[in-house]
This record gives structure tokens, sequence and C-alpha cells, in this order.
């Protein structure tokens, strides 16, 4: 309290030296002796009568007949007086500093959002009070930096704006010294974003390059939501699975760079359509058929236009699938809407014999039968030949009797409609006993038995349809 005291009495002193000063001046320009000036005076050679305490050492600077600024030493405290008011800081050092402070400026340095002002100050009078920064786009500069380790700070900036700075600093003696310049922040460096557009794939790899100091290289895909920016290194790459648009920025915290965009459209992943079947027949044929079905794809495209597969064996009817592909890769499995008609038949007839057990001894006058059937083209003929080389020629069935007494060799063939063939050779002991033996019939695939003879065990047609029975005496 006693010091805030003492120093509310120096201020008062110094409003009375201003106010005796200033009336001083006024009797001079009425007297017309020109003793002041515009300029600094040492209040040491000034000869002011005045009430109270007069300084002891310090200086004043007059313009315009007025006082605009005074550092004096009164009642042992340093007092300035600037824009009309008066402030009393520590007690005077003994000896006057007349001499503001050097500012020394250093080399700036600064990123996109910030700026580093380094600086030097020198004062071989008096002590170092206070140094501050301000800063402004104009020179109003009316935001403060912050001081730290003989560097201006400056944070939070637009990027590739122009900055005045200010430093400012104070002595022991009150007086306060300023150093202007202004910079420049730095502005982003480009982003970049790669990617092979030309040709079609079922993926792509992106590379996004780009980076400045101070900054984070971001992107993010098809939405652009400023919380959803993903942070990435520079050079980062990354598979792209759908097609979509690619966003890409530098971000410092305060500013963006401008955003890079590329939209991929040329990423397939989907296979293609089946289109309609051809080269089904209901004809019979005993050569390869190929059926084929089309491909059609609005993406990348087909890799073929058409895909077949092709029967080689007997089929006469099929549900298999064709897979078709498109360029790059994609696969569909086409399914025929309903079975499609083959009609290879590459599959020789069936051949039956009756009486089929040629180690038994049959009666003269007996039949032989040589029954055909054929589940794909048809039967178009059956022969028999005997030894003498005589044929007996027939259609699904033929009968053969057995006359001649004795081993008789035979030879059977089945023909389809289509020149597929199957033979057989039977070979049967005939004799000419008349015996009574119990008749028996092997019945065929396609007939049921519905007569037979019972004399001589001799195979009979039917009389009601195409019916066949082959009977013979058994031993």
């Amino acid at each position: 309290m006693i010091e805030d005291a003492r120093k509310s009495a120096a201020v008062d002193s110094a409003y009375g030296y201003i106010k005796a000063v200033e009336y001083e001046i006024g009797l001079d320009e009425l007297k017309n002796k020109n003793r002041f000036k515009d300029g600094k005076e040492d209040v040491e050679n000034l000869d002011i009568n005045v009430k109270g305490t007069k300084p002891t050492y310090g200086e004043i600077e007059i313009k315009n007949k007025n006082i605009i600024y005074a550092n004096m030493c009164i009642n042992g405290y340093m007092v300035t007086y600037e824009n009309e008011k008066a402030k009393a800081f520590d007690r005077c050092t003994g000896s006057y500093d007349k001499t503001g402070p050097e500012i020394i400026l250093g080399q700036v340095s600064g990123t996109t959002n910030s700026l580093t002002i380094p600086f030097e100050v020198v004062d071989n009078e008096s002590e170092i009070k206070e140094i501050k920064c301000y800063y402004g786009i104009d020179k109003k500069y009316e935001k403060e930096g912050k001081i730290e380790n003989n560097k201006c700070v400056i944070t939070g900036l637009k990027n590739n704006t122009l900055y005045n700075y200010k430093i400012e600093a104070t002595n022991a003696g009150g007086i306060t010294s300023t150093k202007e310049d202004s910079e420049t922040t730095r502005n982003f460096e480009g982003v970049e974003i790669k990617v092979d557009t030309a040709d079609w794939a079922q993926s792509k790899e992106i590379t996004i390059i780009g980076s400045t100091e101070g900054a984070e290289l971001q992107y993010q895909i098809n939405a652009k939501e400023e919380d959803n920016w993903i942070e990435i290194k520079d050079g980062h790459t990354f598979t792209l699975k759908e097609n979509g648009t690619i966003y890409a920025r530098l971000y410092d915290g305060v500013n963006a760079s401008n955003e890079v965009d590329m939209t991929i459209l040329n990423i397939d992943t989907t296979g293609p359509l089946c289109g309609s079947w051809s080269g089904e027949s209901t004809i019979w044929t005993n050569e390869n058929r190929t059926i084929k079905v089309e491909c059609m794809d609005s993406e990348s495209g087909c890799k073929q236009s058409s895909y077949t597969k092709t029967y080689s064996t007997t089929t006469k009817t099929s549900t298999s699938s064709i897979t078709i592909s498109d360029i790059v890769g994609n696969t569909t499995i086409c399914t025929p809407p309903n079975a499609l008609n083959i009609y290879v038949d590459k599959t020789a007839p069936t051949i039956s014999v009756l009486p089929a057990n040629s180690s038994v001894r049959y009666k003269s006058g007996s039949y032989a039968a040589l029954i055909c059937t054929d589940g794909h083209s048809g039967v178009a003929e059956s022969k028999w030949t005997d030894e003498a080389g005589l044929v007996t020629t027939g259609k699904d069935y033929v009968l053969q009797p057995l006359i001649s007494i004795g081993t008789l060799s035979y030879n059977g063939e089945c023909i389809d409609n289509l020149g597929n063939s199957s033979k057989v050779n039977k070979t049967y002991n005939i004799i000419s006993t008349t015996g009574t033996g119990v008749q028996s019939c092997s019945i065929s695939e396609n007939y049921s038995v519905s007569l037979c003879s019972s004399s001589g065990g001799r195979c009979l047609p039917g009389t009601t349809s195409d019916q066949l029975c082959t009977c013979h005496l058994c031993k």
C-alpha cells in the first residue's frame, strides 16, 4: 500500500510538471522567445518553476507546442506520460536510459496456419522489461501472438495470406521500441489421385499423393462429410472394389486445401447375363451336337459372344449348365430353362436271343428268335444269317427255324436307324427226337405270351397283337 501510494504521488507530480512545462511553452510563444522547439528535451536542461517535486532526470517530447511523451524519474520512480496519461513503473535505477531497446528480426518460418518470428532484443543501458508481439492482416495489429524463447509464435492463420506483425519491446526506463514486417503463410502443395482408369477390372488400386508440412493428407469415398475424412500418409494405396468418387485434400487443423476428386466407373464385379439358347434338335444323329448360349454384359463386356457345350455321347435331353465369363473374369452359370433336345445316338441296339441257352439240345423244327431293342433312334433292321449264308430279316425281331440236324451256328445283327449295329453268334445242338418234355416259354422284353403251339414245341406269333413267345423242349 505504501509502494502504491508513492507511485501515485509520483504520477501526480508528473502531471504537475507536465502542466508547468506546457505553461512555460505558452508564455514562450507569447513572448516570441522560441525557446521550445518540436523534439525531445532533457528535463535537466529545462528551468521550470513547479509546485511539488521536479523530475530528477528524464526527457520530454514536444510536438505542436504540446507534450506528447515524457519519461522521467520522479520521487525515485520512473514515470511515463503518453496520450495524456501518466503511469509509474519500477524505481529509478539511478541512471537514465534515453534510448529504446534494439530489436533484430530473424528468418521467419511458417506453415499453412502459423508463423514463427525469431528475434533478438538488445538494450545496453537498462534491462528489458517487457516484450510483446502483435499481428493482423492489415496494420491494425488487433491480435496478439505468443512469446516463446525469443520467438513470436502466431497460430490459427489462414493459408497463403499476407500477415503484418510487430515486435514491441519496453526497457526498464519505460522506453518502448517496435519493429514491423510482414510474411505470407504457406500454401498447400498439390494433391494427386493415381489410378488406371482406362481398363476394366474387378477392383482398382488407388494411390493418393500429397504432402505439406503441418498438414495431414485425407480422403473419403462418395460422400463429402466433414466428419468422415480418413487420415492417411503420403503415397497411400488402397483397393477400391466398387465404382465411386474419391475425394482427397490436405488439412492443417484450420485450413483445408482445394479438394481433388476422381470418379471411377470401370470396376466390374457383376457376372454377365445368360442369353438365348440354340443348337437343339429332335432329329437323331450319330454326330456330335453343339449347344450354344449367348452372353450379354453391359460393363466390361463378354469374353466371348457365346459359349458352347458339345455332346459326343448318346444323349437325348440335357439340363447341363454352361459357364460364361466377362472380360475381367466374373462368371455366371447358365442353366437352360427347360431340358434341351440333344438327340445324339452313338449306342448300338441291344440284342436278346431266345432260346438263350446254347448248351441245351433242341428238337428239329424249333425256332431261334433274335430280338432287337433301341431306346434312342430306334431299330431299323434285325438279321439272322445261317451257316449257308441265308439271311432272314425283320425289324424288331426275326425268327430263325432250327431245321437241320446237328450243331449249327447262327449270326445275329441289330442295326438302328443311324447305322449303329450290334452283333451276336449263337450255336445250337439240333436233334430229331419227338420226346415228351415240358414246354417252357421265355418272354422277350417287349412282348407277352398269348399263344404257344402245344405240338412239336414250335413257337408261333400271337393272334391278337404282335406277340412272341419262344418255346422249346426241356430234357
